[in-house]
């Protein structure tokens, strides 16, 4: 089953901003950040929070393909121009 565009596009802008935010967090403590295990852990979890964001943002655009999906994402479709009946 695959997720829908809006789905994939909001929890990845969300993961985004809350790994974002939670790296700002975690330097502003300086290089006391190096030397705590539990900010360093921290500070490793907002980084994937912000890598998992940015692939969430990617499959919704259509650069990456969602796991599962039956046929291959081919980047020729997304280029290409719509294509409208002409017998309407």
């Amino acid at each position: 089953m695959l997720l829908p565009r809006w789905f994939l596009l909001l929890n990845g802008v969300g993961l985004l901003l809350m790994g974002g935010a939670m790296v700002v967090m975690r330097l502003r403590g300086g290089g006391a950040v190096l030397r705590s295990p539990p900010k360093l852990i921290g500070l490793f979890w907002s980084l994937l929070c912000c890598g998992v964001g940015v692939a969430l943002v990617l499959m919704s655009s259509g650069w990456l393909n969602q796991p599962g999906a039956a046929v291959p994402f081919s980047s020729s479709k997304r280029r290409a121009e719509p294509v409208f009946p002409a017998d309407r």
